[in-house]
């Protein structure tokens, strides 16, 4: 003996059985033994390879036995052993504890992004305004992957170069610049917001400049970006008749503003 201590099983044992899919197989093996392939129906969004893969981990493990029967064609069961059906008691547990308090845990999901999305604008010179976002005549990802200004449209651009000293100051003023041409604010300085935030699709946001905004440097560092002075984001007038957007090329940080010609609900109301 080297008089090593053995490695510790159950911090391994218990992150296994803390995955997703590991859970939901030994759910749905707790009334009955099945096939391969029944089984696959019954955990729903689940692939072939991490079915096959975590069965082979709970099988490994002994929560799953896998009978082969010699038939023809062959045929391949899972069942729970006890120590699976014993987990699948506790399961059950935890089951009705999440459907008991799943009132609260929302709320205080909902709490924390609201928390974490008033500090990311903050930091760029921003507030959310109340009520959220009016009807946009285009969605947040389209606003994203435009505007592309074209001759003749209407529309401006400026290019402040990366390598600038100056970058994020001019590119500020850029901005400001463009927003005040083209009538982006509404007014009490609120427009419409496009980005991505923690790896959701992105969306709108109804928000405000405040004194002192620094949507090129905080913000882009926040969420407005890659980091200060690599902005990716894109705004829409209220009325949805401008659209700004701040993109960072290889060579330059460019600010475009273009006329949408697709006016929202507000606007085409009056």
């Amino acid at each position: 003996m080297t008089g090593r201590s053995p490695k510790p099983l159950a911090p391994a044992v218990l992150t296994g059985l803390a995955s997703r899919w590991a859970l939901l197989i030994v759910d749905a093996l707790a009334e009955e033994t099945l096939r391969y392939t029944r089984l696959h129906g019954r955990v729903d969004g689940i692939s072939h390879q991490m079915l096959a893969r975590t069965l082979r981990a709970l099988e490994r493990d002994g929560i799953v036995v896998r009978t082969a029967h010699a038939t023809v064609p062959p045929r391949v069961e899972y069942a729970l052993t006890p120590a699976g059906r014993d987990l699948r008691t506790r399961v059950a547990g935890m089951c009705a504890w999440s459907r008991a308090h799943l009132p609260e845990i929302e709320a205080a999901r909902e709490r924390f992004a609201a928390e974490a999305e008033h500090t990311r604008l903050r930091r760029a010179g921003l507030a959310a305004v109340p009520g959220g976002p009016p009807a946009a005549p285009l969605t947040a990802t389209d606003a994203l992957a435009g505007p592309a200004r074209r001759p003749g449209d209407g529309g401006r651009e400026i290019g402040i170069d990366r390598a600038d000293p100056f970058l994020v100051p001019r590119a500020n003023a850029a901005w400001a610049r463009l927003a005040l041409r083209y009538r982006l604010y509404g007014p009490a300085g609120e427009f419409l917001l496009a980005t991505a935030v923690d790896d959701g699709p992105p969306r709108w946001r109804a928000v405000r400049v405040l004194p002192g905004a620094d949507l090129m440097g905080a913000g882009a560092a926040a969420f407005l970006g890659t980091a200060a002075g690599r902005p990716e984001f894109a705004a829409l007038s209220p009325d949805g008749r401008v659209a700004l957007r701040a993109t960072t090329g290889a060579a330059r940080v460019r600010v475009i503003a273009v006329p949408t010609d697709r006016p929202g609900r507000d606007a085409a109301s009056c």
